[in-house]
């Protein structure tokens, strides 16, 4: 016998009160984070995916064979340096001519 929707939305609320209130709300997403990783798991991953984007959430685990970087791994600084794209050449002028030429339908987007 499954849990009723209501008892898990009840659950859910009272876990985020209990964030706002708390002084330590990490402790909070510890626990929620415990909840949620045997769902993130094997073949669980599979079977679950869909219903957590269903609700707006993607949860993706840290792992090798993933192409999101670890973000624990990065510096603090990585987002504040502009990148010189080494090895990309960007071609500007042929970039904008290709834009206005081939999709002038979206003009007003990439003018704003």
């Amino acid at each position: 016998m499954g849990i009723d929707d209501n008892l898990w939305y009840d659950i859910a609320s009272a876990l985020l009160r209990s964030a706002e209130r708390s002084e330590r709300p990490d402790e909070i997403v510890k626990a929620i984070t415990r909840i949620v990783t045997p769902f993130m798991q094997g073949s669980n991953y599979q079977k679950y995916f869909r219903l957590f984007e269903a609700e707006g959430i993607h949860l993706t685990p840290v792992h090798f064979y993933t192409p999101l970087p670890d973000t624990r791994t990065l510096g603090d600084d990585l987002f504040k340096i502009e990148s010189k794209l080494p090895g990309i050449a960007m071609n500007d002028k042929v970039q904008l001519d290709l834009l206005t030429k081939q999709f002038p339908r979206f003009r007003e987007e990439y003018n704003g």
